[in-house]
């Protein structure tokens, strides 16, 4: 593959949700963000960005 890509639903399997997306952001040398009006409505999406 050309680029990894790391998408929260599929690899954070344990309850620190937070800290996994995290890290996975530090590691990153990219990061694409995409957001609809519905991401953007959650609380929880927004604490993500």
């Amino acid at each position: 593959n050309l680029f990894d890509i790391w998408v929260d639903f599929a690899y954070c399997h344990t309850e620190d949700l937070w800290e996994e997306i995290g890290q996975a952001i530090e590691k990153s040398d990219i990061i694409l963000f995409l957001m609809t009006k519905d991401y953007q409505n959650s609380k929880s999406c927004r604490q993500e960005v």
